[in-house]
């Protein structure tokens, strides 16, 4: 399960989880395979359902 330590500022993410927000940030479509990371991350709060990426995912930006 994805998460974030806010006292920490630490992601865990999967494989799966990462690939997922590399397709969202890129804009490109989640395949229907992943559609079960996509909804780890939506229940975490890192993704909303229109697949736009949580502000907490900006330290992971350049």
């Amino acid at each position: 399960m994805p998460s974030f330590d806010v006292t920490r500022s630490r992601f865990r993410l999967s494989d799966d989880d990462v690939f997922v927000l590399d397709r969202m940030a890129t804009g490109q479509p989640v395949p229907e395979s992943m559609e079960p990371a996509a909804a780890r991350l939506r229940d975490a709060g890192l993704a909303d359902g229109a697949g736009l990426l949580s502000a907490l995912l900006l330290p992971l930006t350049p």
